[in-house]
This record gives C-alpha cells, sequence and structure tokens, in this order.
C-alpha cells in the first residue's frame, strides 16, 4: 500500500504526464521476484493517477478556447451565493450548442459569475444562458494557492461570465434544492446572524458567508476545523447512528430475534445517518473523503471482516486517494488522516495506562498539537499556541451539539417551542468565547516558510516526540522542533537585489529586495465591485516571509490596475515611506515621487528619473518612472507613462541602457517608442498583462519593435511571476510557472 501511494504522489509531482512513461525503464524489475510486487505496486499506483489526470484534462476548455461565447443548458449545483453586485454558481451541463466545437461539447461543469444583481439563480433550477467561456487558468505566484489544480480536483472545466440569461425550467426536487431551502429556514428561524451562519455551515458545509474576521477568529483559536464538515462530524453522527441502532437491537433481544439482525442493525442506522448528513453538507471533495473513512470503519465492525483500526485506516487512504488521486496535494486530506492516525497511536500506547477520561482527552489534545506542527508550519505558516486548551473544552461541547442536531431538527420541524432560541443561545455563546479566546495577545505565532531541510527535522523530531518516552529525553527534540518557529531568511548581499514581478493580471505590482529593505511599486488591481487581488496575488509573498512592514511603497499614478489594493495592503502591511506620482495621493499623505530624486539601499541604487509634470499631464503621464541599477544589473519601471514622457526621457538623457525593462502601460501602443527602445537596450522586456486581456495588450505593434531588435520578451500571462535576480555579478530570471510545473499547469 506504501508504494501504491508513492507512484500516485509522485505522479502529482511531474510536470508532464508523458513522464509516468519512465516507468517503462523499471520494466527489467519484473524479473526479480523480490522486487516483482513492488513494481506492480508502482505502477498501480501509477497508472490510476495518469489515467485520472488524462481523463480530468480531456475535459477541460483549451487555452484557444478562451473567451468564446457560446450557449449553454445546464442545472445549477451548490448553493449559489447572490450579493448586491454579483452571483456565483456551478452549472453542471446537460446541452451545449449544437454547432459548438469538439472541445466545448467535453464541458462538464463550469463556475459562472453573472454581474447583473437582478437575476436570481435557484439551487436545482435549469437554465439556458449566453456565455463568455474562460479557460481553467489561475495566476501563478509565489506561495499563493494553486488554483489550477483546485480547478482539476474539483471537476470546474473552464469559468465563465454570463452574458445573458435566455430562459429557465422550473426547480427540480434535487439534493441542492433540499439544502437551499433548509439554509433558507435557518436564515428565516435563528434571528442571530452569527448564529445563523454557524449552523448553517455546520448542517449544511456552506462556509461562504463567513467573513475574513470570522475565519481570524477560528484561525487563532484552532477551531476552524469545527465548521468544515469533516471525519469529527460525520465520525460523532456514525456515533449517533450505533447508539440509536444498539438500542434498537436491545428491544430485539428482549423479544428473541434473530441475532444477525441484532448485529446488523447498528451499523446500518449509522451508514444511514452519516450518508444523510454528508448529503446535506454537499458531499464536496472533503465530505466525500470523511464519509468514507468513517465507512471503512464501520465496514471492519463485520464480524467476517477482522481488520484492526490501522488496517481500515490503510484501506480508507487507498480507496480515497484511488478516486481522488489529488488528494495527496490537498492540505485537509493530510490533517485528516495525520488526525486518525495519532488518535490511533494515543489509543495504542495508553489504553493500559489506566488513567481517566478526562486525563486521556488532554493527552489526546496535546499529541495532535504536537503532531501536527510539521503538517500547519507547511500548509498554514502559523500555529494557534491556545488551541489545545481551546479545543479541550470545544470539540467535547461541540461533538455533543452535533449529535443533538437530529433530534433538535426533528423538534423544530414539527414546532416544538424554544429549539431555535436554544440553538441561537449556544451557537451565540460559543461564538463568544471563541472571539474572547482569540483576542489573547500570544493566541498564535506566524511561522516563516520551512525548507525542506526543515521539514524533515521537525518530522523526526515530533516523530520521536510521540513515542512514550520520559519527558527528560523529549526536551533535547522539542528544540529540533523549534526551528519551525525561526526564520532562515536568504536576504541578497549588499550591493545585490531581487526583484518579483507579480502576476496580477490586468495590473502591475513589483516588489524590490535589498539586503534589509523592501520596495513595493504599485499594489496591484482592485475591482470594480469591490475588493481588490492583493490577498491572493502579493500578500501571499508578504505572509510566507512573516513580513508586516513595507520600508518603501511607490504608486506610479492612481488608476485602478495600480493602486487599487492600497486599502488592503494598509490592512496586511505598516509603511514607512509612502510616493506617488499622483496629485489624489499626495493629498492623502504621499510624499511626490518627481520631487525626490535618487537613494541607496543597502548598495543598490534607485532613482526616479521624471521631473515635475505639467498641469496638462494625464495621470498615466504622472506616473513615477524608476530605475533600480546595480554595477551588473538594472530594472527599470515605466508605470504608464506615454511617448511623449519617454521622449522627454531619451532628450534629457535621463535614461541608459537596462537589463530589464517593465513595459509602459502593459504593452499598449501607447507607450514603447523606438527611441526609448534604442536608448534603454533592454536584455528583456516585461509585459504585465492579464491573459487574453480585452485590451489586446501588449499590442502587437509593440511586440514588433522589440522583436526587430532581438529582445526577450517575458510576459507575466504566460509564465507567472518573474523572479529577477543580480546576484554575484550575474543577472538572470526565472519565472513561477517553471518553478512549479505541475502536469495541470497551463503554459
Amino acid at each position: 500500500m506504501i508504494v501504491y501511494s508513492l507512484g500516485i504522489l509522485a505522479v502529482s509531482q511531474l510536470p508532464s504526464l508523458r513522464w509516468a512513461l519512465l516507468l517503462f525503464a523499471c520494466l527489467p524489475l519484473v524479473y526479480f521476484p523480490r522486487f516483482r510486487r513492488l513494481f506492480i505496486a508502482l505502477a498501480l499506483g501509477v497508472a490510476a493517477a495518469s489515467i485520472y489526470g488524462i481523463w480530468q484534462l480531456h475535459h477541460q476548455l483549451p487555452d484557444a478556447y478562451d473567451r468564446s461565447l457560446i450557449e449553454v443548458t445546464g442545472r445549477v449545483i451548490g448553493l449559489p451565493k447572490t450579493t448586491d453586485q454579483e452571483a456565483r454558481f456551478f452549472l453542471q451541463l446537460t446541452d451545449v450548442q449544437h454547432f459548438s466545437s469538439d472541445p466545448h461539447q467535453r464541458l462538464r461543469r463550469l463556475s459562472l459569475v453573472d454581474y447583473r444583481p437582478e437575476t436570481h439563480y435557484s439551487a436545482g433550477e435549469t437554465v439556458t444562458l449566453s456565455v463568455s467561456l474562460r479557460a481553467p487558468r489561475s495566476l501563478k505566484n509565489p506561495y499563493a494557492a494553486d488554483l489550477e489544480a483546485y480547478y482539476l480536483y474539483s471537476g470546474i472545466d473552464a469559468r465563465g461570465v454570463v452574458q445573458s440569461f435566455m430562459r429557465s425550467e422550473s426547480q427540480a426536487f434535487t439534493l441542492s434544492a433540499i439544502r437551499e431551502a433548509l439554509k433558507r429556514t435557518i436564515y428565516q428561524q435563528i434571528q442571530d446572524e452569527v448564529s445563523a451562519k454557524l449552523l448553517v455551515a455546520v448542517v449544511l458545509g456552506d462556509r461562504s458567508d463567513l467573513r475574513p474576521e470570522d475565519w481570524l477568529v477560528l484561525q487563532r483559536t484552532g477551531t476552524a476545523h469545527l465548521l468544515v464538515v469533516s471525519g469529527l462530524h460525520i465520525g460523532v453522527v456514525a456515533a449517533l447512528g450505533l447508539l440509536i441502532g444498539r438500542m434498537l437491537t436491545s428491544v430485539f433481544i428482549l423479544i428473541q430475534s434473530p441475532s444477525s439482525l441484532t448485529r446488523v442493525l447498528p451499523l446500518l442506522f449509522a451508514f444511514l445517518l452519516a450518508i444523510t448528513y454528508a448529503c446535506l453538507a454537499g458531499l464536496s471533495l472533503p465530505v466525500q473523503r470523511a464519509l468514507i473513512m468513517v465507512c471503512v470503519f464501520l465496514i471492519g465492525e463485520f464480524r467476517f471482516l477482522q481488520l484492526s483500526a490501522w488496517q481500515r485506516l490503510k484501506w480508507a487512504l487507498v480507496i480515497i486517494i484511488t478516486l481522488q488521486p489529488l488528494a495527496v496535494i490537498q492540505a485537509g486530506a493530510w490533517l485528516s488522516f495525520v488526525a486518525v492516525a495519532l488518535l490511533l497511536w494515543v489509543s495504542d500506547s495508553w489504553k493500559s495506562s489506566g488513567t481517566s477520561k478526562l486525563v486521556m482527552l488532554a493527552r489526546v489534545q496535546g499529541y495532535i498539537f504536537i503532531g501536527m506542527l510539521p503538517l500547519v508550519a507547511v500548509f498554514f505558516q502559523q500555529i494557534s499556541l491556545i488551541a489545545p486548551i481551546v479545543n479541550f473544552v470545544a470539540v467535547p461541547i461541540f461533538s455533543l451539539f452535533i449529535m443533538l442536531l437530529p433530534f433538535l431538527i426533528v423538534l423544530q420541524s414539527v414546532e416544538v417551542p424554544f429549539v431555535s432560541d436554544s440553538v441561537q443561545l449556544f451557537l451565540s455563546g460559543f461564538w463568544w468565547c471563541l472571539d474572547l479566546a482569540s483576542s489573547v495577545d500570544f493566541a498564535t505565532v506566524i511561522l516563516p516558510v520551512a525548507t525542506e531541510g526543515v521539514i524533515a527535522l521537525a518530522v523526526a523530531a515530533v516523530g520521536l516526540c510521540l513515542l512514550p518516552m520520559p519527558v527528560v529525553w523529549k526536551l533535547p527534540l522539542v528544540m529540533m522542533a523549534i526551528v519551525l518557529f525561526f526564520p532562515d531568511p536568504k536576504r541578497p548581499e549588499q550591493g545585490e537585489f531581487r526583484a518579483v514581478v507579480f502576476d496580477v493580471g490586468q495590473g502591475l505590482s513589483v516588489l524590490v529586495q535589498t539586503h534589509s529593505h523592501q520596495l513595493l511599486f504599485d499594489t496591484g488591481p482592485g475591482f470594480f465591485s469591490g475588493g481588490s487581488a492583493w490577498s491572493y496575488t502579493v500578500s501571499p509573498w508578504f505572509k510566507a516571509n512573516t513580513i508586516d512592514h513595507l520600508q518603501h511603497l511607490v504608486i506610479s499614478h492612481n488608476d485602478l490596475d495600480h493602486s487599487g489594493a492600497l486599502e488592503d495592503l494598509f490592512t496586511d502591511l505598516n509603511v514607512s515611506i509612502k510616493e506617488s506620482g499622483s496629485p489624489y495621493l499626495q493629498a492623502q499623505g504621499f510624499d511626490s515621487c518627481h520631487s525626490r530624486r535618487s537613494w541607496s539601499y543597502d548598495g543598490v541604487d534607485f532613482r526616479y528619473l521624471t521631473r515635475e509634470p505639467n498641469d496638462e499631464w494625464s495621470e498615466n503621464d504622472r506616473s513615477c518612472v524608476l530605475e533600480v541599477r546595480t554595477q551588473h544589473c538594472s530594472l527599470l519601471l515605466t508605470g504608464d507613462v506615454s511617448k511623449r514622457v519617454e521622449y522627454d526621457l531619451v532628450r534629457r538623457s535621463e535614461v541608459a541602457p537596462v537589463t530589464w525593462l517593465v513595459a509602459g502601460h502593459h504593452g499598449s501602443d501607447t507607450s514603447s517608442s523606438d527611441v526609448f527602445i534604442e536608448r534603454t537596450q533592454p536584455r528583456a522586456v516585461i509585459y504585465t498583462a492579464g491573459f487574453n486581456n480585452r485590451y489586446g495588450h501588449p499590442a502587437p505593434a509593440v511586440r514588433s519593435r522589440f522583436q526587430r531588435v532581438s529582445i526577450q520578451e517575458l510576459n507575466t500571462a504566460w509564465s507567472g511571476a518573474l523572479h529577477l535576480y543580480s546576484e554575484r555579478g550575474e543577472c538572470h530570471q526565472d519565472s513561477e510557472r517553471q518553478r512549479k510545473r505541475r502536469y495541470w499547469t497551463r503554459h
């Protein structure tokens, strides 16, 4: 089973599924009986994961069909998310217009958004829409979530924007419709908004109404798992089914019914309640994993299957990763299996110790906290120090609440008084306690990104700590695990710099890092409907490096695609120096970049090239133009200045040859004049444009100018975030898509 699992894990790390053919190089091992079984297990794992990947990729919309307009018919699945500005929902396709191409016919499920708030979508409703399709492609930035992997394992074959609502049919009696009706009922009967959101999350598995500040409370207290329907919830409901079944079997025993019924009835009730709850929770991938695990453990209770708990866990793992091969890269799957393994470990290690249940519960929380440290460090980069204490109280109480939920729902359905008030009182009180605990200053510790060596050392230390040995012997091991808490920053040396040109879509954000300073040039785009791309593009870099203070912020000008994330940036970071070319931002406390000329950070020279603009200059032409230069490498950032400003810079001899030039205005034909290219002579030009954007950036005329003089072209839309390095006297770059290429990564 281990070798089979390694085969599936190996495929998830391949840059292309063609690499799986290398397995044939191991075919000679079949002739050696000692390796034959291992090779067969490995081959089966590789084959299962490869077939899954080929099948999923076969259905996804190719990039060549991006922005294609088609007519589709399908059923709304899941629970639509509707706000004042938009409606988001999933559509299970039943028909695509007859003249669509073959790639369109292969589509199964779409993730759609409708920006017309007057259109209402109901779960289970069959609708016909005109949709502008987008390929399941995402932005690629360091430490940010891999949405392309999410699209693949979630079966989302394309995204899209609804252009027109054509017609709809009556709402079908489906699971999604039942869940939507239950959600509506909960909000009608639970007056307190927080309590209603919590109940919807627990009963229906819908956490879309939770706000970022709600998640912050859960993260700081280490209780997010309580509101994510998982093995805990389904296991508790299954235990309730066993309890009800055994109570009924006691009645059958009294009336001397057949013994086979007394053995099977509790399991049938457990299966029934577990499956019912999983269906109510939406049967999402995490819920499916939890249901499979619980069902495997229940099946092991049959007398003709004498399986130990560890064997059941292994079989659950094999079944899950066979059905969902990409579960091996999902945090939820790792946390679930490790948590169950730790519970079994504690049970086996201390079952004969004679300790009380209270002490055992405390020991379980302690072991889970210690055992989860490496995983939490890898997936979340933060640890809740109060989690063991909070969960020691919260888990039993919340488990009891989940066990009572079926009875409460039945009582409420027959209108028994005070049921909804009691539920609201419990949930509001529960949340008040969590909110109070989260306000403790030392509640969480932010961890830096751990290297592979540090993770391996921490895993070894944690594994040894879990062994039943004297506490004195564990102290050195605890010291080994502490390496997780201390960053190992790989900073540029004096006189060197690194830069990250973030992949923010149609916008700009560039981070320049010297030995002890960070300068951010623009924030990336904001959206007319509210919010920005900051949280999933630029912010992950700062969080991963545990940086909450930015020494220098430059906003080239006040356009939404350059300054739209200012509010979110100020929420995350404290900023020392703020400069901009925009009069509006200068009135908000920014200094003018046109009045400051040059300075140095750690031996790296920074210089603004523009002069004070004339009153008639546009907002774009007021952009800050910043040059970053070392002895060997240089970077030029021009914002959105037009050719008029470029001519002015050339006439005043402000520009010199550079290593990297970020093309003005995302590659628009209003910038990047021939004379400016001739004077800057860049080794590489960087376009910061959205993939297949509606503006046509970079413009063909601009690309032609750079190609005529054999300048390398780089584009964040093609390669994701770009990493530029000035180090050891050399200038080089690489891209995020190349760094972390997997077989599902778009080219």
